[in-house]
């Protein structure tokens, strides 16, 4: 029931607290947060990580709350079955007000964010930092988080890495961070992790979060022309979304927007998986 109870108020939490990057940072204290990434020791073909800021973790808890529902197991194809066990507690971290701020993860599904404690957890994880590699070992904490989740999970035969990250990175219209992420992204596909997959999805730039920003395009045709095969442009997907209402603040989604998105990522990248396999069976 204590566990039930958690998942209600946790997208709560978690839009409580990225919200808060919008507002003066108050002091940091000895709270801190723990995501911990386990093995389920089941066989798995294709593993799936996003890595985001707030819209990972409110999706982490979105998809946990209907893999709940069904075993944690999410049929979402013909013979794509995503294993995915999601708990969040105060075991090992909690918030500067006492509020859990743990989380557990594991099967062949992962998302990778910090936490829930505001003016901590939010400024480290919307920062650009956080995504950073230089190529010769340098990188920011998620891209570490990437690599212990890979560790972790030797069963688990090939990786499909998906960054939603850029939300607040992308409201500042700048070209030069814009090339910050591709420069790093680029050492994510030829230095990091070259055995993977790896897509970088567009940032919902319509929403009124971006109201002042002066250009509301630059972040994603930027990763658009750096990456052709790699970008994904999502914004049909939330500008229908948008229309019909389904936002819950001026930058995040409600549960069922970030299912579909999950959802349809992994759909995409499963194809895209077997294309690849198929044309390496013909030698082409």
């Amino acid at each position: 029931m204590m566990q039930n109870k958690l998942r209600k108020n946790l997208s709560r939490a978690i839009l409580a607290c990225m919200l808060v990057v919008l507002m003066a940072a108050q002091s940091v204290m000895t709270a801190k947060a723990v995501t911990l990434f386990e093995s389920d020791d089941i066989y798995h073909e294709e593993g799936f990580i996003f890595i985001g800021e707030s819209h990972s973790g409110v999706a982490s808890h979105a998809v946990g709350i209907k893999a709940d529902k069904t075993g944690n197991v999410l049929h979402l194809g013909e013979n794509l079955d995503v294993y995915y066990e999601f708990q969040w507690d105060g075991s090992q971290g909690v918030t500067n007000t006492g509020l859990p701020n743990t989380f557990t993860m594991k099967g062949n599904l992962f998302f990778i964010f910090e936490g829930i404690n505001p003016g901590v957890d939010d400024k480290l994880q919307t920062s650009q930092q956080y995504i950073y590699s230089d190529g010769n070992g340098k990188m920011g904490r998620g891209v570490e988080k990437i690599h212990e989740i890979i560790a972790v999970n030797p069963n688990i035969a090939h990786w499909n890495i998906i960054s939603i990250h850029g939300a607040v990175s992308a409201a500042k219209g700048s070209r030069e961070v814009a090339d910050y992420y591709v420069d790093s992204y680029r050492n994510w596909i030829e230095y990091e992790f070259p055995e993977a997959d790896c897509y970088f999805l567009s940032v919902a730039t319509m929403t009124k979060y971006y109201k002042g920003t002066s250009d509301k395009k630059v972040f994603n045709n930027t990763l658009k022309d750096a990456f052709p095969d790699r970008f994904w442009d999502y914004t049909d997907f939330y500008s229908e979304r948008y229309a019909q209402g389904r936002m819950v603040d001026t930058l995040h989604w409600d549960d069922d927007t970030y299912m579909d998105l999950v959802s349809d990522v992994i759909l995409k990248a499963a194809q895209k998986r077997q294309e690849a396999l198929g044309l390496q069976e013909t030698g082409t």
